[in-house]
């Protein structure tokens, strides 16, 4: 938008100036000048140009052009001085944007990161959890077939079952 006005006002076209510039005085210098110059029109046409007053006609309308000017310059400075801002601020927007996106995407890959370790973590916790559960089951298997009993003496065969057998 800002734009836009600053090339309206670079026409230098007093009616468009007037129209995006509707706080200035441009308003009021045209309706002076239109006045001036009817009254001007209407005193050269009936007394001619050297009369006194016509010749101060003149001068207010040379008066009332250049106030115009100026003032067609001192809003196309306040506009260019806007558009410059504007241009500005969305130069400070887009490095900023740009920043905020490469955050974003280095927090993107960050949580990737984290996902792929976080499976890592889980998948070892599985494992270990695993052969934990394995090593308990074969400390206890191990305890059961472990007795406290000693051979002291190797046991024999009674004699009177071996009579018994050999009939």
């Amino acid at each position: 938008m800002k734009e836009a006005k600053y090339r309206t006002a670079m026409t230098e076209n007093p009616e468009l100036i007037a129209n995006i510039a509707p706080e200035s005085v441009l308003g009021a210098l045209y309706k002076d000048r239109a006045e001036v110059r009817s009254q001007y029109a209407q005193m050269a046409a009936k007394y001619g140009a050297s009369y006194p007053r016509v010749i101060q006609l003149q001068s207010q309308l040379n008066e009332l052009d250049s106030s115009i000017n100026k003032e067609i310059n001192k809003v196309g400075d306040a506009v260019h001085a806007e558009y410059k801002a504007a241009l500005k601020s969305e130069e400070m927007l887009q490095s900023s944007f740009g920043k905020q996106k490469q955050e974003a995407y280095k927090l993107n890959e960050d949580a990737i990161q984290y996902a792929i370790m976080r499976r890592d973590v889980e998948s070892s916790r599985d494992l270990y959890e695993g052969l934990l559960k394995k090593l308990k089951e074969a400390g206890i298997l191990v305890g059961l077939k472990s007795s406290n009993i000693n051979i002291v003496d190797p046991a024999s065969i009674p004699s009177n079952r071996l009579n018994q057998r050999s009939l």
